[in-house]
């Protein structure tokens, strides 16, 4: 038994418009539209329908809930900055594999991290930058 979306369209009227059509020569599956304009133009209302528009909230600003709160992770990072300069292996022992993540919600956050040239072992020094 085939799926519901590939049932031939046995009346030939075009999903979209009605129109009578006639099927394409030579292919396999099931038509149901007479144009591309018509199957283009079912697939975007489709589209509407599962994705509506709404707000958009921009990638680079932190959700209204968590802004200028530090999570566990990142509090243990700052934490290990404030004392000095530190590897990326100890940044992944103190904040956890993501550790890159979490420099990068303490740097939306407004703390100047900086990091230093990769060494060819892989090994990266970040700094925590200071206002005196």
């Amino acid at each position: 038994m085939m799926p519901a979306q590939t049932v031939p369209n046995r009346s030939r009227r075009c999903n979209a418009c009605g129109t009578r059509y006639e099927p394409y020569p030579r292919r396999s599956g099931a038509q149901r539209f007479c144009c591309e304009a018509c199957r283009v133009r079912d697939f975007k209302a489709r589209q509407k329908l599962l994705f509506p528009p709404g707000p958009v909230r921009k990638l680079d600003e932190p959700p209204q809930d968590q802004a200028g709160r530090l999570t566990a992770a990142c509090a243990r990072i700052l934490g290990r900055l404030l004392q000095g300069p530190a590897t990326n292996l100890e940044l992944a022992a103190a904040g956890g594999i993501r550790y890159g993540a979490r420099i990068h919600e303490l740097r939306q956050l407004g703390h100047d991290i900086r990091t230093g040239p990769t060494e060819p072992s892989g090994r990266v020094v970040y700094r925590l930058e200071v206002a005196r």
